[in-house]
């Protein structure tokens, strides 16, 4: 394996420690704080996401 893959793969690897370890940070001091996660999760995205484009997109390719 060349010097430059293996330093890549370092490179990847330990990006994903560290964000691992950041999101996991910000996931657990949320649930330690009370945070419901499944209660926001579904109402978050429900704001970027519009449902009925979606639907309107459904029906116009099944008809």
């Amino acid at each position: 394996m060349s010097t430059e893959r293996r330093e890549s793969l370092e490179f990847v690897g330990f990006t994903f420690i560290v964000l691992t370890l950041f999101f996991g940070l910000i996931v657990l001091s949320g649930i330690f704080s009370g945070v419901h996660w499944l209660e926001i999760m579904p109402n978050f995205s429900r704001d970027f996401v519009n449902v009925e484009v979606f639907r309107d997109l459904l029906n116009f390719r099944e008809n």
